[in-house]
């Protein structure tokens, strides 16, 4: 159990962030509708003959096909020798031996192109029962799956192709079932169906939650989208299962264009709690190009949003909360900082305040007026640069990193009424303390996330915005550490060194993960 804990922190450590799908479908449309709509990218699909959108998929409606009919998506994901993945999810009727091909981009001319096959063809390609995958080629050179597939029930089938020609195949989530080096896969401008080829239309049973990547899935994300059949991978899903409560991204700001005013501020948690003022002359200014090709919203002093009668609750824990914000305070307030408020949702007693800075310190309010907060002094580079801060309570504890540097802790006992409206403010706390500069992200969550989950979003926000936000440390100590856990019964549930005899000395976890990630790359 331990060295399979210790291959989990290592796989985690070394995942890397997903672009979403490049196409997808739920087919969730309502009986009776003619058109597939596409989730991603606007790739809709035309129904043909014997199709149609029926209740009982594997996630809301799915398609039911018929021989004779299938969905015709036009000249889509048209890839070579280049990584992509496949996942698409299939019910067959029990003890159906019929060779079908639910998903296929390939002309029956030529071994160009590629197809999901289902049992064997009278050529003997493929197998009884089992799903496979064809890019080119004859007898055996096809990656098949172990489980059965015809007995009735939904099965996903997951197909990742690497550069190179190897196809890893997989059927219900994790692990592969099948790795197999298979002839290179070629581009051809071949229709991309689902429920048959362009001269076989035969398929008979349900389709349901097809997506398309281009790029390779690992075992742990297959497994998810198991697990989540409507869910797609992006950063967006993984971060905002976390326990995030309001996440405000440039990108989702309406009003596109560079130097034009930002009227409305989208919340990408899925929370709705869009932002937004009634002043137009006090819109923040979308800036196109900020740092690192990403965008940001530009705050003069006076431009702010808010949103009224917002539950404390919805927002936070009583003792509990992180923040990321990324922003860069304008060079006109240097040597003036006075009260720059980012974020905040408070009254005169109970506030959630994020202060950058507050009199020259950068500062986290959360509880009863003053008696619950951190100060911490900001970094000699702090005025007219970029930065990633990182606040956390966990109480009683009060803590601020500030682009991957641990500025210490600090201590407040007093918590938070949650049980009450209160207003939702970005750029100002209500009291006209408003901030001077740009903000390119702002994510909140109600709980202490762990060292390993913010990890992942340290990796995420310095990966979008070129901010180094991860400190290396020596690999004797990694191997102190591994080497003290693996082989004793440490009970510590943080990594430990051994120096103690009760494994008291705990180690930092970002600070082992960020090590194995630079180890590894």
């Amino acid at each position: 159990m331990r060295y399979l804990s210790l291959l989990t922190v290592l796989a985690f450590a070394y995942s890397v962030s997903v672009a979403g799908p490049i196409a997808q479908w739920h087919f969730d449309e309502s009986p009776g509708a003619t058109v597939a709509v596409g989730s991603v990218n606007g790739a809709n699909g035309a129904l043909q003959s014997t199709v149609q959108f029926v209740s009982g998929g594997i996630s809301g409606n799915a398609l039911q096909i018929t021989p004779g009919g299938c969905v015709d998506m036009g000249n889509i994901c048209a890839f070579g020798d280049q990584d992509f993945s496949i996942l698409l999810w299939v019910k067959l009727n029990s003890g159906d031996t019929t060779a079908y091909y639910p998903l296929c981009k390939h002309y029956s001319c030529c071994g160009q192109g590629y197809f999901v096959g289902l049992n064997m063809q009278g050529n003997g390609i493929g197998a009884y029962d089992r799903a496979w995958f064809y890019t080119a080629g004859g007898l055996g050179q096809q990656a098949s799956s172990t489980t059965v597939i015809n007995d009735g029930k939904w099965h996903q089938i997951a197909v990742v192709y690497h550069h190179g020609g190897v196809v890893d195949i997989y059927v219900d989530g994790s692990p592969t079932e099948q790795s197999k080096q298979c002839p290179i896969n070629t581009s051809y401008p071949a229709p991309f169906r689902i429920g048959g080829t362009d001269t076989l239309v035969n398929f008979n049973g349900m389709i349901d939650e097809v997506q398309v990547y281009s790029n390779t899935l690992t075992d742990e994300q297959i497994q998810y989208l198991y697990q989540q059949p409507s869910q797609s991978l992006t950063d967006d899903t993984s971060l905002a299962r976390l326990n995030m409560t309001f996440w405000l991204k440039a990108q989702s700001g309406e009003g596109y264009g560079d130097g034009n005013p930002v009227g409305k501020w989208n919340d990408s948690s899925g929370n709705h709690f869009d932002m937004t003022n009634s002043n137009p002359s006090q819109y923040p200014k979308y800036i196109s190009d900020a740092i690192n090709d990403q965008p940001a919203l530009r705050f003069d002093g006076d431009d702010f949003y808010q949103r009224d009668n917002v539950s404390l609750s919805s927002i936070t824990a009583s003792d509990e909360a992180t923040a990321f914000i990324v922003c860069k305070e304008a060079a006109s307030q240097a040597g003036n900082e006075g009260r720059n408020t980012i974020f905040s949702i408070c009254n005169g007693s109970e506030r959630f305040l994020l202060h950058t800075p507050w009199e020259n310190t950068i500062a986290l309010q959360h509880g009863y007026v003053y008696t619950a907060q951190g100060n911490w002094a900001p970094p000699a580079n702090w005025d007219d640069n970029w930065h990633v801060i990182e606040f956390v309570r966990d109480n009683p504890v009060f803590q601020c990193i500030i682009d991957g540097t641990d500025l210490g802790v600090q201590y407040g006992n007093t918590t938070l009424n949650t049980a009450v409206a209160l207003t939702l403010y970005v750029g100002n706390d209500g009291w006209g303390n408003t901030f001077q500069g740009d903000v390119g992200e702002i994510m909140v969550y109600n709980k202490a996330l762990t060292m390993a989950q913010r990890y992942e979003i340290r990796r995420y926000l310095s990966e979008k915005y070129g901010i180094i936000v991860q400190k290396p440390i020596s690999f004797e100590l990694f191997a102190k550490m591994a080497a003290h856990w693996l082989n004793t019964d440490c009970a510590s549930p943080l990594w430990c060194d051994g120096g103690d005899a009760d494994c008291s000395g705990q180690v930092n976890m970002s600070d082992f993960i960020s090590l194995i990630d630079n180890w590894l790359k």
